[in-house]
């Protein structure tokens, strides 16, 4: 636990503090404070006792040096704009117990009355939410009994410091720091507010109910009367390289001045290696300058005793402490001190990475699985810009952290900024190249590979008109990205992400597809057409693509309008025929920037150097689509944020053939119940989400995860991102980190054990076609086909898109298509060519229309020729000998249609060696989960697929998910109910059982040995 700073208050000079008091007034959530034990805490301060009315008076018009409220949660309602102008006049604040302003208190007649819990007065502070801890609270010991505290989510930025760009951090306009913490909970912390509109004040919350004795609260009040103060040392340059001289910059910052009066002696600063050794020590005298004292010193001459008496450092890690001697407010003495480092450049521990190589599956290192149980980190004292305020000290401390919690993979990168880390083209910032030295360098000494991200959302394009199509663009995009994998041609296990979750390619539209309008992508559009249409003559070509669009123009070269994206019922003006075309376009447009940008990376002759895409939800619609360009990469990666209720579906939609799939970024979003006085979800609910997001991970034919991220961060003028993080602002774990270090230890354990996986039986055609054209339910058809299959039926499945199926040998005995409408001819015959080579193929609804809607003749194989109409608002079909009915709910019977023909059964006609089965209603976008479930069982049977397992009892509440490997099955369990369940699971292929308990929202795990079915290992 932290220590407490002690402060000794000289009798000279008294602060004056300001103490609300009324006798009858609520303490809410409080520390059972009396007027006595604040006396006597007080008794070395001049303290004024206020009544609420004497509060609001004095605040507005005396200075104080600390403002104390001893009742908790609850405040004077009243006395509100009044302590906020202290506030925001940088006034200090101690508050005892409770969340800080969140119970207002009235006067009502005689006595007072507490309104209801609300965010809305602290949030103006920059305090979020806060989340009560009960149990598993670590034993403290600072004169004080805690019964609960309260946790305190904070947002410690109020701008953005790149108003344009989405993924912009904010000034860092304060610092928290633990007075009293444990592993878990910080019931003591203190605010330092250096900028912005409290700049100046200190604040310090006791955030916990119990008693408190009046020592510790005399120990709060003499830290808080101090006022905000930030000291540093770092040095010039994160990385050194040999011959060069390190300098080292000292800057102390009191918004409140007065420094020459405080500052009570010399910076002292000592250097130390590797080995702890002195290697330099240096005095020298900070220069003040209104609220700010700096000084630069140099380390010339400095003796490296690792190299006996020679001057000048030798390669490895060097810690640098500094102190300064500083007066209290009272004049009794202080101290204040800061630790840093840097490195000098060393070759052999920046090269001693093991190489990663792929499979379709998974990583492997040193020829071994290697699961990826990984975290997102920048740096946990200045986040997002840890390239240009770098502390290499603070990375070391981090990464042995992460590596004791079983870390094995890091991601960082830039999000935003990029202007400033390359303000001319080709020449990218010096010290930002040797803060990404220093940090890969700290990285290989705990031997954890890292994944590097170069863009955000859209690249960067110094100055170009279209962030991909113009040259001016993708050619600084090239050196930006040069001037980083240039450094590193002998360094094999980082890896490259070339933007993270990327649109295309309006930035006015992000996370949309849609048009730019510059010319550019006017011309790329133009001769896309062209290529993609063959014509004699643009005459011929101008005829086709208006029979494609069903429109009159005689220049329909245009690019589509917003408006023929949307889904109306009357199409007017509109066409939406266009829109298809033009999202295959984004996807080839992204394809070849994803090409120019490998070369960049390809030039610095290092083959084994990965690359990816990290691409978001939306990439399993119509952004840059996972399944159109994971050729172009090393691995594909998504990031799982928003379908928490289909999360098996993420994982299956994003996972190519012939690509391993690693979730790079997965977390749980932040959300708020209406009337935002309270998080939606707990923490412990949070955490459940996220364990079965990182278990799914690896069950449903994943590589592991990556989770975002290591430490919250609270420069993000956001709420939702000041929420999200294995850590607290304070640096407490919260509940998820839990069991993200049991799935660690488990698959750092077993995860060498899952060799070749064994390929899914089922695959699912994506109705692309479908889905990129305005009228779409692609979406809801794959997630309920993915949901029939994985927890009604009990069988995996693999996914291929509709434009890719005809380029991968799936080998699956049955290919589902689910509710296409629309489907490309190539597609068709590839499905065909399957079912003559023995699959089966079972496919639902309308089938006779190509992708642009225009008729062709499929239903003929079934020896009809089937008539489209509108669906009934209910619909039967038998299956087998039963029959099943199923509801098309809302706008869905204006919007879908069925095949028409006498239905005596599902059709199902030999072809080839295989089969095809035809279900003229599209059963997967109707509501019955028991008619699809039964339509999927029938095609399985014809498909002779055998299933892995059979549950006692059986509930689609719980997924058991089998991933067969050559000598293990690791059996995946994920429970979406609220009541525990106990199964007994039978694997069939050894006819072994064994029980198994998943708790609510959990998740479980069991190792089966493939051969004897025993029981190797459970988590």
């Amino acid at each position: 636990m932290s220590a407490l700073p002690r402060v000794v208050l000289a009798q000279a000079q008294r602060p004056v503090v300001a103490v609300f008091w009324e006798s009858e007034f609520p303490s809410i959530q409080g520390c059972r404070v009396t007027r006595d034990i604040l006396q006597q805490a007080l008794r070395d301060f001049t303290v004024h006792f206020l009544t609420e009315a004497e509060l609001i008076a004095r605040l507005n018009t005396d200075q104080f040096d600390l403002f104390v409220n001893p009742f908790g949660s609850a405040f004077p309602k009243r006395a509100w704009p009044a302590l906020l102008k202290y506030l925001r006049g940088g006034g200090n604040w101690l508050n005892i117990g409770g969340v800080p302003l969140s119970r207002p208190v009235v006067a009502d007649g005689s006595g007072w009355r507490a309104e209801s819990h609300q965010t809305a007065y602290h949030k103006q502070l920059g305090i979020t939410h806060s989340f009560t801890l009960r149990e598993n609270i670590p034993e403290f010991n600072f004169n004080a009994q805690v019964d609960e505290v309260f946790e305190l989510y904070m947002r410690l930025s109020s701008t953005n410091s790149e108003p344009d760009e989405a993924g912009s951090d904010g000034p860092r306009e304060g610092f928290v720091k633990p007075l009293i913490s444990g592993k878990t909970a910080a019931p003591v912390i203190q605010i330092d507010r250096i900028e912005a509109e409290f700049a100046g004040g200190r604040w310090v919350f006791a955030n916990f109910t119990g008693t408190i004795q009046d020592i510790a609260v005399r120990r709060f009040a003499n830290v808080a009367v101090q006022g905000a103060r930030r000291f540093e040392v770092r040095s010039g340059f994160a990385c050194y390289r040999e011959g060069e001289t390190p300098a080292l910059n000292a800057s102390l910052r009191r918004p409140k001045g007065e420094l020459g009066k405080l500052i009570a002696g010399p910076c002292r600063i000592e250097v130390r290696d590797s080995s702890d050794r002195v290697v330099a020590q240096r005095n020298v005298t900070l220069e003040i300058k209104d609220a700010v004292a700096t000084a630069t010193v140099s380390l010339s001459g400095a003796v490296s005793l690792s190299q006996g008496s020679s001057p000048g450092f030798s390669h490895g890690f060097y810690k640098i402490n500094a102190k300064v001697p500083f007066r209290s407010v009272d004049g009794s003495s202080d101290e204040l001190d800061y630790e840093s480092g840097f490195w000098f450049y060393d070759e052999k521990v920046i090269t001693n990475g093991k190489p990663l190589t792929v499979d379709d599956h998974f990583f492997y290192r040193n020829g071994e699985v290697f699961p990826v149980t990984g975290v997102t980190y920048m740096a946990s004292d200045v986040h997002r810009r840890f390239l240009f305020d770098p502390n290499p000290l603070v990375w070391e401390r981090d990464f042995r952290a992460m590596k004791e919690a079983g870390v094995n993979m890091v991601r960082t990168g830039i999000w935003t900024g990029w202007k400033k880390y390359m303000p001319v083209v080709g020449k990218v910032d010096d010290g930002v190249l040797r803060a990404f030295d220093a940090f890969l360098l700290t990285a290989h000494k705990y031997e954890i590979p890292v994944i590097f991200t170069f863009f955000a959302f859209l690249p960067e394009t110094w100055g170009g008109l279209n962030a991909y199509l113009d040259p001016r663009a993708f050619k600084a995009q090239q050196e930006f990205i040069s001037a980083f994998t240039k450094r590193y041609p002998r360094v094999d296990d980082v890896m490259w992400d070339f933007i993270n979750e990327p649109s295309f390619c309006s930035p006015k539209y992000l996370w949309n597809c849609r048009p730019n309008y510059d010319d550019h992508e006017k011309a790329a559009w133009k001769q896309w057409l062209k290529d993609r249409y063959p014509a004699r003559n643009e005459e011929e070509l101008i005829s086709h693509l208006q029979q494609l669009w069903r429109t009159t123009s005689a220049d329909p070269f245009g690019l589509p309008q917003l408006k023929d994206f949307e889904s109306v019922h009357l199409i007017d003006d509109r066409q939406p025929l266009k829109t298809l075309d033009y999202r295959l376009f984004a996807q080839d447009m992204f394809i070849r920037w994803t090409r120019q940008m490998t070369e960049a990376v390809r030039s610095n002759g290092n083959p084994k150097q990965l690359i990816t895409v990290g691409q978001d939800e939306a990439g399993l619609g119509d952004s840059p689509n996972i399944q159109f360009f994971a050729k172009e990469i090393d691995f594909t990666s998504l990031h799982n944020w928003w379908a928490n209720d289909d999360l098996v579906w993420d994982s299956v939609l994003a996972k190519a053939p012939a690509k391993l799939s690693l979730m790079e970024e997965t977390g749980v979003m932040f959300y708020e119940t209406p009337d935002a006085t309270r998080p939606w979800r707990s923490e412990q609910n949070v955490s459940n989400l996220l364990e079965r997001k990182m278990a799914l991970s690896v069950g449903a034919d994943g590589a592991g995860f990556i989770e975002w991220v290591w430490n919250t961060n609270p420069y993000m003028n956001s709420t939702n991102e000041v929420g999200i993080g294995f850590h607290r602002v304070d640096g407490t774990a919260k509940p998820e980190f839990f069991p993200f270090l049991a799935l660690a230890e488990f698959m750092g354990k077993h995860g060498r054990l899952l060799r070749e996986r064994q390929p899914e039986p089922v695959a699912m055609v994506i109705p692309h076609s479908q889905m990129f054209s305005p009228r779409s339910f692609a979406h809801e058809a794959t997630r309920r086909c993915v949901r029939a299959m994985y927890y009604h039926c009990g069988v995996s499945l693999q996914a291929v898109s509709e434009y890719t199926l005809a380029d991968y040998s799936l080998n699956a005995k049955l290919i589902v298509v689910p509710s296409p409408f629309v489907l490309t001819e190539k597609c068709w015959q590839a499905l065909l060519t399957a079912a003559r080579n023995g699959a089966t193929v079972a496919i639902s609804g309308v089938i006779d229309a190509d992708d642009h809607g225009l008729p062709v003749e499929r239903s003929n194989l079934f020896d009809v020729t089937a008539v489209s109409a509108p669906v009934s608002q209910l619909e039967t079909i038998r299956i087998g000998s039963q029959v099943y009915t199923t509801r098309y709910e809302g706008e869905k019977m204006q919007r879908i249609e069925k095949s028409l023909f006498p239905r005596v059964g599902l059709p199902v006609r030999p072809h080839g060696s295989g089969k095809l089965i035809w279900c003229p209603i599209p059963l997967e976008v109707g509501d019955s989960m028991t008619a699809l479930s039964a339509y999927y069982d029938f095609a399985l049977n014809h498909a002779g697929v055998t299933r892995i397992f059979s549950a006692s009892p059986h509930s689609p509440a719980v997924l058991v998910l089998p991933s067969v490997f050559r000598d293990v099955v690791l059996y995946t369990f994920v429970s979406e109910t609220d009541l525990a369940k106990t199964m007994q699971i039978t694997h069939l292929e050894t006819k072994t059982s064994f029980p198994v308990t998943v708790r609510a929202e959990r998740t479980a795990m069991v190792l089966l040995d493939r051969k004897n079915g025993q029981v190797l290992a459970r988590l």
